[in-house]
């Protein structure tokens, strides 16, 4: 294969982050979204973080808050149900069965409350969107209010039955709101789509090896009518079936990324071959589960933990840091004129480093990619060859991690300058990204009458 056009997949690489960081299962039944009966609502991931050290620590506390809360409001439900039997069987008094119904009202509420202002702030909408969300919280407050001012069932009832469908509309403001998001991100994202294709198409004709060439055309191809048909969904509405065209596009390219990659220069698999250990000038990227240390000077450095569990120490180092997340709070940290030692380690790793007088040892399962001007070996004895670095030509400053090597689902790396703001539509996340199923909102009242009607 001819090496003078493989900076292309810089780009391609970089649209791979795109869509890894789209909320690909925000309208499917994900469990990242609301059920039907209330206490019955799934846990949302948390995107806050606060610093480096501590961000593990935060996300696990913000999840366990809510998930502590969907609890309460579980045994919460449960008991109310049980004064409800009571009231019926004689056992309270009217006050009292007003007294009680107030109290699980305001906790309903509460919940409700919890679970708005969550979702504002993990899902990073538009102020305008915000600006809604704080609405319907305000409104709760005044229901609030008048569940406090209230003297007979019947004015509870009537609380009630404002606060059901008060629930309904935000939900139904907040999945309209999510779709548009989704809509947005994957728009962005086929339209680069163009880009990828025609790149790949070069690269697959530059060739000489014809068998690989054909293979590597085959899947090409079934890409291209993939993306086609994402298209086409999309333009018709069909937002759902869009997505997963899309989900079907981004394996296939991954598998064309895999298969080249294989065969260009400075790139290096540790899995079962040692430690790596390399020395010059240019652009290494690590990804996997691996201990890494680097020495540089004057370097751009780029840590993503999709995981969440990276170690990161860079203690006595100088540097300026760009920023500590991406803007789904996920993750990934940037420091630029970095010049001293960095310790990391972590499961699912991507490490991007860019600079002059590089030192790099990378121990563990993964891959690597060296470009530029140095020297680099795996493993040790006699077994170990000393390889260079490809040439500058081959500027592969993003890098797709193996997903076989590293057991990633969806572990894609970014450059410095990608990192900050790669995703049109901000997630989970790889994992929860969406905060509101789209197949799940429909009817996603926190109380429903079942729970509600002692009130009356």
């Amino acid at each position: 294969m001819k090496r003078g056009t493989m900076k292309g997949f810089a780009i391609i690489a970089a649209v791979l982050m795109v869509v890894s960081l789209l909320p690909m299962t925000a309208l499917a039944d994900n469990g990242n979204g609301f059920e039907n009966a209330p206490g019955q609502m799934k846990k949302n991931a948390t995107g806050e973080t606060v610093g480096l050290q501590d961000q593990d620590r935060i996300r696990t506390q913000d999840r366990t808050n809510i998930q502590d809360a969907k609890n309460d409001y579980n045994k919460m439900t449960s008991e109310f149900q049980m004064i409800k039997r009571n009231q019926a069987r004689g056992q309270l008094t009217t006050d009292q069965m007003v007294n009680e119904s107030k109290d699980y009202l305001n906790g309903t509420i509460d919940y409700m409350v919890l679970r708005l202002e969550n979702i504002k702030d993990e899902a990073e909408y538009t102020p305008e969107v915000n600006a809604t969300i704080n609405a319907y919280i305000a409104e709760l407050e005044d229901i609030r209010t008048d569940v406090e001012e209230a003297e007979t069932r019947k004015d509870l009832s009537d609380a009630m039955k404002d606060i059901r469908k008060l629930w309904k509309d935000a939900i139904k403001d907040i999945r309209k709101s999510t779709r548009e998001k989704v809509n947005d991100g994957l728009e962005n994202y086929l339209e680069k789509s163009d880009d990828v294709s025609e790149r790949l198409q070069e690269e697959v004709d530059q060739m000489e090896d014809g068998e690989e060439a054909a293979e590597l055309q085959e899947l090409l191809d079934e890409y291209n009518t993939l993306i086609a048909e994402a298209k086409a969904l999309l333009e018709e509405g069909n937002l759902e079936d869009a997505i997963d065209k899309t989900k079907d596009a981004n394996e296939v390219l991954k598998e064309i990324l895999g298969d080249m990659k294989e065969s260009r220069d400075g790139y290096v698999s540790m899995t079962g071959e040692g430690a790596l250990n390399a020395k010059g000038d240019g652009t290494i990227v690590l990804s996997g589960q691996l201990n890494v240390t680097i020495n540089a000077t004057d370097a751009m450095l780029v840590i993503k933990h999709l995981a969440g569990d990276a170690e990161i120490d860079v203690t006595g180092a100088e540097y300026d840091l760009v920023n500590e997340e991406t803007e789904d709070g996920c993750c990934a940290y940037v420091y630029d004129n970095f010049t001293g030692d960095a310790l990391i380690n972590g499961t699912r790793l991507t490490v991007m480093v860019s600079g002059e007088d590089l030192t790099v040892f990378a121990e563990g399962t993964g891959s690597a990619s060296l470009s530029g001007e140095g020297t680099y070996q795996v493993g040790e004895g006699d077994e170990a060859v000393e390889m260079e670095f490809a040439s500058e030509d081959v500027e592969m400053q993003t890098e797709e991690s193996d997903d076989d090597e590293n057991g990633a689902d969806d572990d894609t790396a970014d450059d410095g300058n990608n990192t900050d703001n790669n995703s049109t539509v901000d997630g989970n996340n790889t994992d929860n990204n969406s905060t509101v199923d789209g197949n799940n909102t429909d009817n996603n009242s926190t109380v429903d009458g079942n729970n509600t009607d002692g009130v009356q």
